[in-house]
Order: structure tokens, then C-alpha cells, then sequence
């Protein structure tokens, strides 16, 4: 089980090398104010000097300070370094909610539904998150597999009796039903 997750991981992180250097979405323009800018340079600044902390020490401590990072560099309009921070995180070998989560959703800001869904994927590996069941049905929405939307969705909609009239409008039209 350990290889298997640790396969998904490196096969994600290389995705993200290829992809980030393809992709324009990964780089976008923001208009912080001087105040905010003076803050995510330090949230950015404490951040860092966290994390080489805990490598120095060989502890692998928080992911806050990761999640933090990974923020900061996304309000900068980073989402590269941002998602970098993510997968530096899980190759460091934090296990996280948090992180699996966040870099999910940002393959969905960027367009790249696969590599969502396999970070949700994650989450029901090793949370046994069921509610990500949704999250995977609706990046199969944007990925136009309305099979795959609805056996989510249907999984979703049990576990937790109850349902969503749009993402149900969504996934009949893409089954043409």
C-alpha cells in the first residue's frame, strides 16, 4: 500500500513539472496592496525559515508552515511555486488533509481535473474522506465523463443523504439524459 502511494505521488509530482511549464494558468496577475504585499513576504519569510528548521532537525513537525507557503506564494500569484511547496511537502513525507486538499484545488483554478482527482483520490486512501466523492464528481463534470460525475455523485449523495439539483442538471445533460 505504502509503493502504491508513494507511485501516485512521484507520477503527480512529475505531472506537475510537465504541466506547470505548459500551462498559463499557473501564473496569474494580482493586485495586492503595499500592506498585504509587506505580509506575504513575511508570512512567506516565517514560513521558511519554519520548514528549514524542521529539515535541519530532521523533524518533520507542522504542515502549516508548508500550507502558509504555499498560500503566500498563491496570493502572489504564484500557484508553480505554490503547488511545488505542496509537492516538496509530500515528498518530505507530510501526510495532510491540508495539503492534498489545497493542491486539489488548485488543479481545478488551473484547468487540470486528473491530477484533482487524483489528489482527492488520495484523500479517500488515506482519510477514508468520504466527502470528496463530490469533489471528484464535479471534476469529472469538467471533464465531460458523465459516467464517472454520476457514480460520484451517487456515492456522495448516499453517504451523506443528500443531493445537489445542479451537479444532478450537470451530469444529466452530459448523459444526455
Amino acid at each position: 500500500m505504502f509503493k502504491k502511494i508513494l507511485t501516485k505521488s512521484l507520477l503527480i509530482i512529475i505531472s506537475i513539472v510537465f504541466l506547470t511549464a505548459c500551462n498559463p494558468k499557473w501564473k496569474v496577475d494580482v493586485n495586492l496592496t503595499p500592506a498585504d504585499k509587506i505580509k506575504v513576504e513575511k508570512d512567506i519569510k516565517e514560513a521558511m525559515a519554519v520548514i528549514k528548521t524542521e529539515q535541519k532537525n530532521k523533524t518533520k513537525g507542522s504542515a502549516m508552515a508548508y500550507v502558509v507557503l504555499a498560500r503566500a506564494y498563491e496570493k502572489q500569484g504564484d500557484r508553480k511555486k505554490a503547488a511545488k511547496v505542496y509537492t516538496d511537502a509530500i515528498k518530505y513525507g507530510l501526510v495532510s488533509r491540508a495539503i492534498y486538499n489545497n493542491l486539489g484545488k488548485m488543479y481545478e483554478r488551473v484547468g487540470e481535473y486528473k491530477l484533482a482527482i487524483k489528489q482527492y483520490d488520495l484523500l479517500l486512501e488515506k482519510f477514508n474522506e468520504k466527502k470528496y466523492y463530490y469533489d471528484i464528481a464535479l471534476a469529472y463534470i469538467e471533464l465531460k465523463d458523465g459516467d464517472n460525475a454520476s457514480k460520484y455523485y451517487d456515492m456522495w449523495k448516499r453517504k451523506f443523504n443528500t443531493s445537489d439539483i445542479v451537479v444532478e442538471k450537470k451530469i444529466r445533460a452530459l448523459r444526455g439524459v
